[in-house]
């Protein structure tokens, strides 16, 4: 695994992954070597208030979950997720900090 410890920005990684990559396609012992960082896909961090998420009687791994197949929706890997799930994924402004809730077919803020 290759990890910037500096703190360095993304394009500072990249740019040293892509050296690593290339010096290691000369050694004739290593086979093949890939990668999947991307660093054209943005990175987006979100900060879960656990203790509201718990007062509100909401489980932890639901919340995650949740981000997960949100995020995930903005990858155009799972473009088929955006399409079913269309104008509930890949904004960000609607990362609001707001905790919802489903009762029945509605969803409100609580």
């Amino acid at each position: 695994m290759l990890e910037d410890r500096a703190g360095r920005d993304v394009h500072f990684l990249a740019g040293n992954l892509d050296k690593f990559m290339a010096a290691t396609r000369k050694r004739p012992e290593i086979g093949t070597i890939s990668t999947t960082f991307l660093p054209s896909v943005p990175q987006q961090f979100v900060h879960v208030d656990r203790e509201k998420v718990l007062k509100q009687g909401v489980a932890l791994n639901d919340v995650y979950q949740t981000i997960q197949a949100f995020m995930a929706g903005c990858s155009s890997t799972t473009s088929m997720i955006s399409a079913a799930l269309g104008k509930y994924t890949c904004k960000r402004k609607r990362l609001t900090g707001q905790i919802w809730r489903r009762s029945g077919n509605s969803m409100y803020a609580t």
